[in-house]
């Protein structure tokens, strides 16, 4: 407990020698540390350089801006960054008060930053990011460190691979941020650690959102689950083709299989009306647990608060759909479409009295994918991601495994490279240039 005040007491001593450190760090950035009368400040008191590299643009590069207090930390590369994140998450979490062991749960929270952010760099080699890593936070906050990281002006979007039945992709827009919270216990039942998130949005795909807009106007006030379902049977085809409807390949790939067909139609029905009321996932905070109901580490994630009316409408319909799943198929749904129903009880485990998604395969699900492309024949030939998944021997069982997630920049032709049967999408990367499609997602054999 002395720590802190110690801190905040050496802050405010020191704040009028950290703007003239602070200009000579800028100006040089191998200047000697800022210290005071001679003596050497701690690491957590020390102002540094942030060490960003510049951005892809002809313009004069701009620093970030200051999303928060704390103490600057430099780095020379995204790695390093994010090294440094979870080495100094562990120092502070080593001086916390209660005395209890936080390493499970420290290696998920930064296995989850480390997935998005190094994903995001290996699909995408050619960004030079900006980056600022900070010990502490604002004054009264709970952040023990934090990065910020910027990829450019142009958004970013990650394709979630379709056989993980996921229908919302990732948009990187601006600045991402993820910040390691001081940990708290949930009444003592569980031990908890939270990473707080901003700029991390997972939107539906644009293609579900027009369908749900078209199903409400069409069917009016009897715009319901088993309305809606019925539509979708009789004009999917027609209307979202699978050459190039994501959505309907996502649908396809879960219940276009022998062994679900015999399930009653209801499942297929409330599958259907959850993906087509997501009103999108922009997370604010990831939780992590040593869950005595669940092996290893669980994880559940808290929304933003709604920003329209519709949005909340759909929200708490999603949210009612979710507990139904969760408290009737559970089991077979971490069977037939395990990434899509860990995301769910990330979401909603909570509100059932479960325990939360394993942590393990939320990270898988967000890690950058090693090899993927379109399958030889049959409507998979449409499907860039088809061949996303885990290499098994002949037994059936997991060889290596893989991420889920394929990164490019977003472009008008985004829709079209998922699509494409045989252009430039599934092609060999320098092939792919050429064709102008704008990914610079690298494809491994």
């Amino acid at each position: 407990w002395l720590k802190p005040l110690f801190s905040e007491v050496c802050r405010n001593a020191v704040r009028p020698f950290r703007k003239d450190a602070m200009a000579r760090t800028a100006c040089d950035p191998l200047a000697p540390q800022a210290s005071l009368m001679g003596w050497q400040l701690p690491r957590f008191l020390r102002m540094e350089c942030i060490c960003r590299e510049p951005l892809m643009t002809d313009k004069v590069h701009s620093t970030l801006p200051a999303s928060a207090d704390g103490h600057p930390i430099p780095c020379k590369d995204l790695a390093t960054a994010v090294a440094k994140f979870k080495e100094c998450g562990a120092e502070a979490l080593a001086t916390n008060a209660d005395g209890a062991q936080y390493d499970e749960l420290l290696n998920s929270a930064t296995g989850l930053v480390s997935a998005v952010l190094l994903g995001i760099q290996e699909h995408l080699p050619e960004l030079r990011p900006e980056i600022d890593l900070r010990e502490g936070g604002p004054l009264g906050s709970k952040e023990l460190v934090s990065i910020s990281v910027r990829f450019g002006e142009t958004p970013i979007v990650g394709e979630i691979a379709t056989l993980s039945r996921c229908c919302f992709e990732f948009r990187i827009s601006g600045l991402l941020r993820f910040a390691l919270l001081r940990p708290s216990t949930d009444g003592g039942k569980s031990q908890t650690l939270q990473l707080s998130a901003t700029g991390f949005d997972l939107p539906n795909l644009d293609e579900v959102v027009r369908t749900r807009r078209k199903l409400a106007t069409l069917l009016g006030d009897g715009f319901n689950r088993d309305a809606a379902f019925e539509w979708w049977l009789a004009n999917r085809d027609t209307e979202n083709p699978l050459r190039t409807s994501k959505f309907h390949r996502c649908y396809e790939s879960l219940f276009g299989q022998k062994a679900l067909q015999l399930l009653p139609k209801h499942l297929s029905a409330d599958a259907f009306w959850g993906w087509i009321n997501n009103p999108g996932c922009n997370i604010q905070t990831f939780s992590f647990h040593k869950d005595p109901r669940a092996r290893g580490v669980t994880i559940q994630a808290e929304r933003r608060p709604p920003m329209t009316e519709e949005e909340a409408v759909l929200g708490e319909r999603c949210r009612e759909i979710g507990h139904r799943v969760l408290r009737d198929s559970r089991p077979s749904g971490e069977k037939f479409a395990s990434s899509s129903t860990a995301f769910c009880a990330m979401l909603y485990a909570a509100g059932v009295d479960q325990a939360g998604a394993r942590a393990s395969t939320i990270i898988k699900l967000f890690s950058a994918a090693k090899w993927w492309g379109p399958a030889e024949d049959g409507w998979q030939q449409w499907d860039n991601t088809w061949t996303c998944k885990d290499k098994r021997n002949k037994l059936g069982m997991v060889v290596e495994e893989q991420g889920r997630v394929v990164w490019r920049l977003c472009s008008d032709d985004t829709e079209a490279m998922s699509a494409a049967p045989n252009g430039a999408a599934g092609a060999p990367p320098m092939l792919r240039k050429r064709a102008g499609l704008g990914c610079c997602c690298r494809r491994r054999r």
